[in-house]
């Protein structure tokens, strides 16, 4: 079947139609072409696979969706990333594992490719919704002990009904007189008693009354009867005052016996005893005291705080601009951000100019190998020190002297022998 733009008819579109004439689609996005492709093809099947996609795309538009070089072939990448921006968009769901569906906009841009094209979308076949049989139920008797339980039920619900309806009117005949009566008297007030508290329930609350009151004699009986143990002697205390008077003997004691030695001592040896006393007071009083001697520790020694790793100084001063094309700040960017992935830039950021780099480290940095020559390590690093000053990285520009200054061996060029 074609699917060639007619005037008179537009032809329905299918998953089986040929190719369409390049001019009919020149003007048409590949996005909205893709889209276009998957509303045919979920008629039959949805999701739409994207391997599908890819071929029905080829077979409908070549010249869009063919590799440049290649022109048998289609371009799967392509078609693709035209997917994934229509789900962006909003026009498509799902994903290359499941599929892809249109949604409410990508239908519409469809029709508008489809009228573009000339051609008819496909409706969607409309499943109808088979109508279930009923099932009716079969009716089970009740068996006799069941109809005999239920006939229970319901007289005991009618009697109590009826006992309801008996009491019910008795109450509001009550409330009507007492309404009726502006004072009321004993009568209706011997009614209410009666009603309100029922005498069944009293003789049950006074009745274990009568059997509890022995059992909580005898307990107090039993309670009483160890009371007889505080009858028994105590130990007997010494009174305070026996140590009042066997001090007293003590004092007098000595008082007899200093008198006894100042009877037996004559008055000469006496003098001379207190003379001698007093000397040695004297010579205690005139003797320079003692110095004390202290054991003192010695005070810990302060330990001086771990400062640490001072971070590389950056100078604030205003960089000269590079006067350098768009591509080249673009590519300028991409090796400033691979500069500052790279581990020799790590280090120097935490530990600055401490900061230990390995060859290895910074022939990587520099995108060359360990058998590149001193001439493109030097040639690397200034075309790097360039791309710095065009972004006005200073902390970039001094991380790079660092390592010039570190590496100079490295880049120095070494001397042709002569032969």
């Amino acid at each position: 079947m074609s699917t060639e733009p007619k005037a008179d008819s537009h032809p329905i579109i299918t998953t089986h139609s040929s190719e369409f004439k390049l001019d009919a689609y020149t003007h048409l996005s590949p996005g909205e072409m893709a889209v276009f492709v998957v509303h045919v093809l979920q008629t039959e099947s949805a999701p739409v696979a994207v391997e599908e996609i890819v071929s029905t795309c080829f077979r409908f538009f070549p010249h869009s969706f063919a590799l440049k070089n290649y022109f048998y072939w289609p371009d799967s990448a392509l078609v693709t990333r035209r997917l994934h921006d229509a789900k962006e968009k909003g026009l498509l769901k799902g994903n290359a594992t499941d599929g892809y569906e249109t949604k409410a906009q990508g239908r519409q841009v469809a029709k508008q490719v489809a009228k573009a094209l000339g051609v008819s979308l496909p409706a969607r076949p409309k499943v109808e919704a088979s109508a279930l049989p009923v099932e009716e139920k079969e009716e089970i008797a009740p068996s006799a002990p069941v109809t005999r339980e239920i006939e229970k039920q319901e007289t005991r619900k009618k009697e109590v009904r009826q006992k309801q309806k008996a009491t019910k009117p008795e109450k509001k005949a009550v409330t009507k007189k007492s309404g009726m009566q502006a004072n009321p008297g004993k009568e209706s007030a011997a009614r209410v008693i009666k009603t309100s508290a029922p005498e069944p329930r009293e003789q049950a609350k006074t009745a274990p009354k009568k059997t509890v009151n022995p059992v909580v004699n005898a307990r107090v009986e039993f309670k009483q009867k160890p009371g007889k143990a505080a009858s028994r002697p105590k130990t007997p205390v010494k009174p305070v005052v026996k140590h009042g008077k066997k001090q007293g003997t003590k004092k007098e004691g000595a008082l007899a016996a200093k008198q006894e030695i100042k009877k037996a001592t004559p008055k000469g040896e006496r003098v001379v005893e207190k003379n001698q006393n007093i000397k040695k007071k004297q010579a205690k009083a005139s003797a320079q005291p003692g110095q004390l001697t202290i054991s003192l520790t010695p005070p810990k020694a302060w330990k001086k705080a771990e400062t640490p790793a001072p971070k590389p100084k950056v100078k604030n001063e205003a960089l000269p601009a590079v006067a350098a094309s768009k591509e080249e700040k673009e590519k300028a960017a991409k090796v400033i951000k691979q500069v500052e992935r790279s581990d020799a830039f790590r280090l120097y950021r935490v530990n600055g100019k401490r900061a230990q780099i390995g060859e290895f480290d910074f022939r990587n940095m520099l995108f060359a190998t360990m058998e590149s020559s001193p001439e493109t390590l030097k040639r690397n690093l200034d075309l790097f020190k360039r791309y710095a000053g065009i972004h006005f990285r200073a902390d970039v520009i001094a991380f790079l002297d660092f390592c010039e200054a570190a590496f100079t061996e490295l880049m120095k060029p070494k001397a042709k022998i002569k032969r």
